[in-house]
C-alpha cells in the first residue's frame, strides 16, 4: 500500500530516512510449519552424522552439526515477528534500520505468487549479504516503478535466491 498519511516516520529521526513513498508490514522471516515427520528425519539425520563424524574422528563437524540443531531449535521457538518496511525517498527502511540508496548496488524484484513474492536488495560491499525482503500484498511494478529512479536494477536476476529457495523447500 502507499503511504496514506497514517504512518508519519518508519525511523526515529525523520530527517534522515527522508519522506515514506511505499510502506508495508511483512514478516522479520519465513512462517515454516514443520510436522512431525520434518522432526524425525532431522534428528535422525542429524543423529547419523554426529555418529559418522565421531567415529570418524571429526569431532568439528560433530560440533557444527550440533550447533545447525541448536539454531533450527531456536528458531522454531522463537515466533517470526511482523515488521514495519518502506521506501523513502532517501532510501529503504527495514524494522526501523535506516538503509541509504548508496549501500545499495542494484535491486532486483523475484514474483512468482504464491510461493515467492520478494525485492532483493545487493549491497556494494562484496562480503555482505543480499538482502531479501517479503512484497506480501504490495504491487510489485509499483516499487519497481520508484526504485527504477533510485537504483539500478538487475532484470537478469528474477529468480529465488538459493538461500530462500532451500528455506522455502526443506524447511530450514
Amino acid at each position: 500500500m502507499e503511504n496514506d498519511g497514517s504512518i508519519a516516520h518508519l525511523d526515529k529521526n525523520d530527517q534522515i530516512t527522508g519522506t515514506p513513498q511505499i510502506v508495508w508490514e511483512t514478516w522479520d522471516r519465513p512462517a515454516i510449519n514443520r510436522g512431525r515427520t520434518w522432526y524425525l528425519v532431522a534428528f535422525f539425520l542429524a543423529g547419523a552424522c554426529i555418529v559418522y563424524a565421531l567415529l570418524g574422528g571429526n569431532y568439528i563437524f560433530a560440533l557444527i552439526i550440533l550447533m545447525f540443531g541448536m539454531l533450527l531449535i531456536l528458531r522454531g521457538i522463537y515466533k517470526p515477528k511482523r515488521i514495519l518496511t518502506g521506501i523513502t525517498d532517501q532510501g529503504i527502511v527495514v524494522n526501523e534500520t535506516f538503509y541509504p540508496y548508496e549501500l545499495f548496488k542494484w535491486f532486483s524484484i523475484c514474483y512468482r505468487p504464491p510461493e515467492t513474492k520478494k525485492l532483493y536488495l545487493t549491497f556494494t560491499g562484496r562480503f555482505t549479504p543480499q538482502m531479501s525482503i517479503d512484497l506480501e500484498d504490495i504491487d510489485p511494478s509499483l516499487i519497481r516503478e520508484y526504485l527504477i529512479n533510485n537504483l539500478l536494477e538487475n532484470s537478469l536476476e528474477t529468480e529465488e535466491s538459493l538461500t530462500d529457495l532451500l528455506t522455502r523447500v526443506y524447511k530450514l
